[in-house]
């Protein structure tokens, strides 16, 4: 956490102090590219089997990289999650929603609901750290 990012409880208050990029989507995927992510992908909707082994061997993406889900409906990137594992043709993903753990992230693309996602790569060290 940070003075840009931060949620905790308020002594002053009765609730809780935070930042929108600690909780709206569109704000933290901007917080995450900026400070933490040197570069992202986006999967499309309806992705292959093959199509998806091919992202992973393009952008080797890992563990702890984070995931926005983009619906045209919205119009704006609309929901978040991280991925928890990657084999050679499957990226999985866990999020708060539905108890999501280890999902397969071809799953949400294959409805009408979402258009596609981006991963940000997350850096060793971001640049608050430097």
């Amino acid at each position: 956490m940070t003075s840009n990012w931060y949620y905790m409880p308020c002594i002053q208050e009765i609730g809780f102090a935070y930042t929108k990029s600690w909780t709206t989507v569109v704000e933290q995927r901007k917080y995450v590219k900026k400070y933490f992510s040197n570069k992202s992908f986006k999967i499309v909707k309806k992705v292959t089997k093959q199509q998806m082994k091919n992202y992973i061997n393009r952008f080797h993406p890992k563990v702890g990289d984070m995931i926005y889900f983009y619906s045209s409906k919205k119009k704006h990137y609309s929901h978040t999650a991280i991925i928890s594992s990657v084999t050679a043709d499957k990226i999985n993903y866990a999020a708060h929603s539905d108890s999501r753990f280890n999902k397969d992230l071809r799953e949400p693309l294959q409805g009408d609901y979402y258009d596609h996602v981006e991963i940000c790569h997350i850096k060793e060290r971001g640049s608050l750290y430097e």
